[in-house]
């Protein structure tokens, strides 16, 4: 199992404003960056962060998931966990899993502790991760 983790984990976020055109309501942009939103203005953030990370491709997939220990990686949205264990049980009807281990890495907003990520790769064969509401 291969442990990808982002050099940079939070992206920085372009501020983008708009200025509402009197005639016809059109949004136009406008690149002033650290301009202070003006009357008629609508100060949006585009979250399109840079990365400084290099494509490593996707982790060896097994043939089979008979005897392997599952990793289950929450990341604490609502429902998140309900999903994660319904998906697990479905595997359990399909292979004969060996062990489920769960974690939850507290927030959505933020990436997983690096030790939670150490730990999961020791412990795990296969690791699922699941965003829900």
């Amino acid at each position: 199992m291969r442990v990808i983790k982002p050099q940079n984990p939070r992206p920085q976020a372009f501020v983008v404003t708009h200025r509402l055109a009197q005639s016809n309501r059109k949004v136009v942009q406008n690149t002033k960056v650290n301009a202070m939103a003006q009357q008629n203005e609508l100060v949006t953030l585009d979250p399109r962060g840079g990365s400084t990370h290099e494509d490593t491709g996707i982790a060896t997939r097994p043939a089979s998931l008979d005897g392997l220990v599952i990793g289950l990686l929450s990341n604490n949205k609502p429902n998140s966990e309900l999903l994660l264990s319904d998906v697990a049980g479905l595997v359990g009807e399909q292979y004969a899993i060996k062990e489920i281990v769960e974690a939850n890495k507290g927030s959505h907003r933020v990436p997983a502790p690096p030790e939670m990520i150490s730990d999961l790769a020791e412990r795990c064969d296969v690791v699922i991760t699941a965003t829900a509401e």
